[in-house]
């Protein structure tokens, strides 16, 4: 006779250690016990497990040991099962190396930056971590102080990288998104003429570039992202210098959007839409005179039109000097979502943070003191990551929700006053991989999150019931998971 073996763990460490309070695996942050239901053969007995999940960064490593003079404006992107991740980054030539279990790959460089290495390499990876593309501006270098560059990209087919090749010309500000499965790339950037401009992938190769919108004042600061699903959905924002503006990709046609309310400014805003395609949230900043703090401005689309919420943040003053961006994240579902940002007060900058949930965005709230604030949305809790600021202590910092509450602060590592930082979770959110610079070196930290496990369902055997042990294994992507347990006999009565 068999007995039916149904184990709800909490997380245990990859090094299998002998935890007395529970078993536990990388996963959801959840109160969890072994239990069986057993016919008459045995059950589980163990203690209760953590209702607090354990966030455990693992200690700095340099991914790349070669000095860059400039810095290198690191950014990443992970695969959803947190399998593998890419870390690009730039100082005059674009780098990039790929993680998994086993490590980071050696580093590859993917093409000439150019003369100017501020800007921040743009990059989109599939959910299954197959295909990756990245594009970037690339500054003239006979221009010492280039007005605009070339949109450069180089693709991942899944065993190597493409040559770099010119996207457009008289171009900056790129950036680029992938849907989840990987049929549909958008990329978009500022055209010298006053326009936003894009081109889509759906195939082996790019379309012809289109315009999407004629901006009456400059076009700055495009923002695109790519619903995850097949039907190839996308919405695309960008400043107008007083106002902010929308349009919406579909069918593979391009339609208008929504404009918010016209300002004195309107600073760099950030969109992105739910994995399912159901809500797209937006966020920016802006001021209505030069005298008064500048606002948080958010707004949510559902169903084909978009809803303003008054403003999230209009207490708070940005560092004037500096505007850092916004971060924003949102739940698969459209249900959940997290903006961050920096203000500056008193000399002091502040790490601010509000919650969509029910329909609305929080009342602001102070998460930490730094700057370069981003911001991860999985596994329904945030995880956010950002630098302490320039004129204190320079440390990567980290911490995550408990609900709604922000948990204490960690600190991952050290960074240059000077340098982003940017981070990327697991869909999950039980697996995350941290980026950033750090005198002249690109270093990372693995971030392993251990909370809830699926239910697993095993059988136990006459033979090992005689022996009062059993083993479960079950998959997990990119871990060898496991637990031993000790059946002991039912109670009678029960």
């Amino acid at each position: 006779m068999l007995a039916q073996l149904n184990a709800l763990a909490a997380s245990e460490r990859l090094s299998g250690r002998d935890n007395r309070r529970g078993l536990r695996l990388p996963g959801r942050r959840v109160l969890v016990l072994l239990a069986i239901t057993a016919l008459t053969l045995g059950v589980v007995s163990a203690t209760d497990g953590s209702a607090q999940a354990d966030d455990e960064w693992g200690k700095p490593v340099t991914v790349d040991s070669t000095f860059q003079e400039y810095g290198i404006n690191p950014t990443i992107a992970m695969a959803k099962d947190g399998s593998k991740a890419l870390a690009v980054w730039r100082s005059n030539d674009i780098h990039a190396a790929w993680w998994t279990p086993s490590g980071w790959s050696e580093v590859t460089r993917l093409g000439e930056g150019g003369f100017d290495s501020d800007t921040t390499p743009s990059v989109a990876l599939s959910a299954d971590g197959n295909k990756a593309v990245v594009v970037w501006d690339r500054a003239d270098e006979e221009d010492p102080v280039p007005s605009y560059y070339s949109v450069q990209w180089v693709q991942w087919t899944g065993t190597a990288w493409t040559p770099q090749t010119t996207l457009a010309a008289d171009a900056k500000q790129s950036t680029v998104s992938m849907s989840a499965d990987g049929s549909t790339t958008v990329a978009a950037w500022a055209h010298r003429e006053r326009k936003i401009r894009a081109r889509i992938m759906t195939g082996s190769g790019w379309e012809a570039q289109r315009t999407v919108a004629t901006a009456p004042h400059t076009a700055r600061y495009p923002d695109v992202s790519v619903a995850a699903h097949a039907a190839g959905e996308a919405v695309l924002s960008w400043s107008e210098g007083r106002r902010v503006a929308t349009a919406h990709l579909s069918g593979g046609t391009w339609s208008a959007g929504w404009k918010g309310p016209r300002r004195s400014k309107v600073l760099p805003p950030s969109v992105e839409l739910s994995a399912n395609g159901s809500r797209a949230f937006l966020v920016w900043w802006y001021y209505q005179t030069t005298s008064e703090p500048e606002t948080v401005g958010a707004a949510v689309w559902k169903r084909g039109r978009w809803a303003r919420d008054k403003g999230i943040g209009s207490q708070h003053s940005v560092y004037s000097k500096e505007h850092y961006p916004l971060s924003l994240a949102v739940s698969s579902s459209g249900k959940k979502a997290y903006a961050m940002w920096t203000t500056r007060s008193a000399g002091k900058s502040g790490i601010i943070s509000s919650r969509w949930k029910k329909g609305s965005w929080s009342k602001s709230a102070k998460a930490g003191k730094g700057v370069h604030p981003q911001v991860g949305l999985a596994g329904g809790e945030a995880t956010a990551l950002w630098r302490g600021e320039w004129n204190a202590e320079h440390s990567v910092r980290t911490k995550a929700t408990s609900g709604s509450a922000w948990q204490d602060y960690q600190k991952i590592g050290q960074a240059s006053w000077w340098e982003p930082v940017s981070f990327a979770l697991a869909g999950d959110g039980g697996t995350g991989m941290a980026v950033w610079g750090q005198d002249g070196l690109a270093k990372a930290s693995l971030l392993q999150r251990y909370g809830m496990a699926k239910k697993v369902k095993a059988k136990v055997s006459k033979k090992s019931a005689k022996k009062s042990k059993a083993k479960i294994t079950w998959k997990q992507p990119g871990y060898a998971t496991g637990a031993k347990v000790k059946l002991s006999k039912p109670n009678k009565k029960k």
